[in-house]
């Protein structure tokens, strides 16, 4: 899955982010295109994106075609198609082409008022280089990355995240801590990855 907050970020670099997702509704309108929705209320960068998989037995050339017809206008960029017009902006990223159907992710922004998980520990925003949040099947998590960070700050964040825990363990690549339980209240966890040199590291906020 690491694939996705990189596609997602493509998304909203290439275009304006005041948009809406009503191009997603436009290109699934082909009788050869299909998509289903990968996870809901998607938030990256305080964007709100819609994101789905899609299949589709319509090539290229044939896609192309009918984007041109129904007004929209796209570019090609490796095995990603940036789609937009007047609107409404969208990526196709084509991850596999197979007996003539290709398949792969359709990330279109969206203007739907969503809200963050609010985090229980103070952080320093300006290291945040990656902040997305999405819910499936129920669970929200937010994953954030930073950038930056110097030992010591990473440290107190640490500890002040340990104080706030009812339980801790130690996972792959993760400490995990548990901040409340079932059934008095939703189960809040967070991981957070080792400190790297450069400052770098990975929280992951879930609630279930």
């Amino acid at each position: 899955m690491k694939i996705l907050p990189a596609m997602i970020l493509l998304a909203t670099m290439l275009y304006s982010i005041n948009s809406f997702a009503h191009i997603c509704h436009k290109i699934s309108t082909h009788k050869d295109f299909y998509v289903s929705p990968l996870f809901d209320n998607a938030i990256m960068n305080g964007t709100s994106l819609d994101y789905y998989t899609f299949e589709s037995r319509c090539d290229t050339a044939c896609l192309f075609d009918y984007l041109t017809k129904q007004g929209i206008s796209h570019k090609l960029s490796a095995n990603n198609i940036g789609i937009y017009d007047a609107n409404s902006v969208g990526t196709l990223t084509i991850d596999n082409i197979n007996r003539g159907i290709m398949t792969g992710y359709l990330t279109c922004s969206g203007n739907a008022q969503r809200q963050y998980l609010t985090l229980p520990i103070n952080i320093d925003k300006s290291k945040v280089t990656l902040d997305l949040q999405t819910e499936d099947s129920g669970i929200i998590s937010r994953t954030l990355t930073f950038n930056g960070y110097s030992r010591s700050d990473y440290l107190r964040l640490k500890s002040d995240i340990l104080r706030k825990s009812v339980s801790h363990k130690k996972i792959v690549g993760f400490d995990e801590y548990v901040l409340s339980k079932a059934p008095t209240k939703k189960i809040i966890t967070i991981k957070l990855s080792d400190w790297a040199d450069d400052g770098y590291f990975m929280l992951i906020m879930e609630s279930r």
